[in-house]
């Protein structure tokens, strides 16, 4: 569970750090994160390990319920290729696992 969340957690950041590094607008719920995330790295000598905030419960999205923009991003990592037709159905916090 807990790699779950580190996981999930890396991901949220490294898309918010991605846009921020390009110049691209958050969400607004990526702006709520960026602020809370901010927050607790001023207010909190804690490690990094501990630095996991997502939601108590996993989420349940697959790779079929991302974005065509999520899924090309992805894409272009190393050693990954993604096709919505083949890999639909895995848990996106698998994937998420692996390339983490």
């Amino acid at each position: 569970m807990r790699e779950r969340c580190l996981a999930e957690s890396r991901l949220i950041k490294s898309k918010i750090i991605y846009k921020v590094h390009q110049g691209l607008p958050l969400s607004s719920q990526e702006e709520k994160y960026l602020k809370a995330w901010r927050e607790k790295i001023s207010t909190s000598p804690k490690t990094l390990i501990e630095d996991c905030l997502v939601p108590a419960k996993p989420t349940t999205l697959r790779i079929k319920d991302l974005s065509n923009n999520d899924i090309r991003q992805f894409n272009e990592l190393p050693r990954v290729e993604l096709k919505r037709e083949l890999h639909g159905d895995f848990a996106l916090n698998d994937l998420l696992l692996e390339v983490s």
